[in-house]
């Protein structure tokens, strides 16, 4: 699953006490280091790599956007360059994947950083969003590509079924609000799910497990899937006193007729991209802000 890539957002290292930095190059060596990683864990890592495709979830909020003052002012390119960007770094992810799969399936759905409105809109929400764009500048890329198949559906949830597993896709940030310092995104996950399950049972489109992004935070289990980001710690994070979670997206497998069998963190942050992070080096004393000692 790739969500939360929030493209184009800079997040200063002394603003987050040097425990993280974003910006354009930083999120495209990231990027790169994920799907490497993925593929290094799914063909290295495993005894007998078979597989029968892959499933490549986009969950939205794959640009910064602009729906609040301090993104505009301080994002590191404009929109639409943003999406051109992004869209070439996200042709690479795919063709660099279609290399090892022989066939891709690719559900997406809209989160709600990537909207033009002020206000999150439930009529056309995918059509007010730069991630729709995005996605269908994607499969426009890749028309002629029999072996990847594009799922964007206009509303806010995807549904899909792998072997005998059926998947709910969403981003999350309908999911609800009212997690604390202990239990953090559990509480909203938790209820949002439960009134999903119940909508979609009445709806005779019942499903397995849940699969969201949005909170930035990592959570894998049969049930509910919640993925991390590629951006990491921000400044709302650090000020709000959330855990802190290292870049990192998520990864499992769907067994034929045991379900999910096998999850795991890609982490998404390597020892070059680390080091543009504690660039202030202090001459002979330390400060508690300080990126070393």
């Amino acid at each position: 699953m790739l969500s939360d890539w929030h493209w184009s957002e800079v997040v200063r290292p002394e603003e987050v006490n040097f425990k993280n930095a974003f910006n354009i190059n930083i999120a495209r060596s990231r990027a790169r280091f994920c799907i490497e990683g993925a593929l290094e864990v799914l063909f290295k890592h495993q005894v007998v790599p078979e597989y029968q495709g892959l499933v490549l979830a986009l969950g939205g909020d794959m640009i910064s956007g602009s729906i609040h003052d301090e993104l505009k002012e301080s994002n590191e390119m404009e929109i639409m360059p943003t999406v051109i960007d992004l869209v070439e770094v996200l042709t690479w992810a795919i063709n660099k994947l279609g290399e090892k799969f022989e066939n891709i399936f690719i559900p997406c759905v809209t989160g709600n950083h990537g909207r033009y409105t002020q206000k999150i809109r439930m009529k056309q929400r995918a059509f007010q969003s730069y991630d729709w764009l995005i996605y269908t500048m994607l499969e426009k890329t890749f028309l002629n590509n029999k072996k990847i198949q594009f799922f964007i559906p206009e509303g806010p949830d995807a549904l899909y079924q792998v072997h005998g597993v059926k998947y709910l896709l969403t981003h999350g940030d309908n999911l609800g609000r009212g997690g604390d310092g202990l239990i953090g995104p559990i509480g909203p996950i938790t209820r949002g799910d439960h009134r999903r399950r119940t909508r979609n049972s009445g709806l005779g489109l019942s499903y397995d497990t849940l699969i969201c992004g949005h909170f930035h935070q990592l959570m894998m289990l049969r049930s509910r899937i919640v993925n991390g980001s590629l951006k990491g710690l921000d400044e709302y994070a650090y000020t709000s006193a959330f855990g802190y979670e290292p870049p990192m997206q998520a990864l499992w497998m769907t067994h034929p007729k045991r379900g999910i069998t096998y999850s795991t963190p890609v982490f998404c942050m390597d020892a070059e991209t680390q080091k543009q992070i504690h660039q202030a080096q202090p001459k002979w004393i330390s400060f508690y802000n300080n990126p070393t000692k």
